[in-house]
């Protein structure tokens, strides 16, 4: 991966996922097969423009669309309206969170390949071009896919998230911080399957909610044949709004618990033990004389 492939800051005023990627990289071959993509949405309507427009400007020629919102309550829907016409099925209602929504946008999809891309994530121009020509030129491949970096709402990339060695056992180490080279994770609006895949894997279980796609990750690496593109693919913004980010240690926890079910004690005990002696160090640091007082305090201003 080149330099230049590896920004380390994105300029939010001109956006390259807003550039249009152009409607001749297309004439390539005669057709295309279809691809849906579901997003699912609530409450992220400072976002979820730049996700459809994203989208929208892939040009690629045979797209199917849905978006699933769970009753947003902010502008998320006057945004959704702007882009009517350019989406397949759109509907707002109650929901028992993304999981449900992101199913509930599959079970009506009818295209040959399927991703998500969710309101705070973004694809970058010709990713759907790499995506449906890795298909086509590999028939046996189900599962494709590429890298894509997590930047700030300022721009900043925080880090670029690489492909690893796509296996069972390098999935294990998704967040392991001593984890072996080749081995750690991708980012979820970078990969894309085929219907049979999710068809066999899914549905995304809604008992998981920070590491669904993980979950379905390892379902997949068991049963199907991936395939890296060397290619940039999206966007990630961590915002103190996204659960991963706001609520980092449950999601750290919820993955080791998922991880173990899929024989990764090993390899997660030392986070999880590491996550225990911080508690311990500062429930140590809260009996301190000097402390205790400004307990009630800290409680009301941070509402605990």
């Amino acid at each position: 991966m080149t330099e230049a492939k590896r920004k380390m800051k994105y300029d939010t005023e001109d956006p390259v996922w807003l550039k249009p990627t152009a409607v001749s990289l297309y004439d390539k071959r005669d057709s295309w097969p279809k691809i849906s993509i579901v997003t699912p949405s609530f409450n992220q309507g400072r976002f979820i423009g730049t996700a459809i427009q994203s989208l929208l400007a892939q040009s690629y020629p045979n797209l199917e669309f849905l978006i699933i919102d769970g009753k947003s309550t902010d502008e998320t829907i006057s945004v959704i309206r702007q882009y009517e016409d350019k989406i397949d099925y759109w509907v707002s209602e109650s929901d028992e969170g993304q999981s449900d929504a992101i199913n509930k946008g599959f079970s009506r999809c009818s295209g040959d390949i399927l991703g998500w891309l969710n309101t705070d994530d973004f694809l970058l121009p010709n990713a759907l071009f790499h995506v449906a020509s890795t298909f086509l030129d590999n028939k046996r491949i189900d599962v494709v896919v590429g890298e894509a970096d997590k930047i700030r709402p300022t721009g900043e990339v925080r880090y670029v998230a690489t492909v690893p060695e796509l296996s069972k056992a390098s999935f294990l180490h998704w967040r392991n911080p001593g984890r072996p080279q080749g081995t750690g994770n991708f980012l979820q609006p970078a990969c894309f399957f085929t219907r049979m895949a999710w068809q066999e894997c899914g549905p995304l279980s809604q008992d998981l909610h920070y590491c669904m796609d993980v979950d379905l990750w390892m379902r997949m690496i068991q049963k199907f044949s991936w395939k890296e593109i060397d290619e940039k693919l999206a966007i990630a913004v961590g915002h103190e709004d996204a659960k991963t980010v706001g609520e980092i240690e449950k999601t750290a926890v919820e993955l080791g618990l998922l991880l173990s079910s899929y024989g990764g004690m090993d390899v997660v005990r030392p986070e999880l033990m590491q996550m225990a002696e911080e508690l311990q160090r500062y429930r140590k640091v809260r009996k301190l004389p000097l402390v205790q007082p400004l307990i009630p305090i800290i409680r009301r201003v941070c509402r605990i």
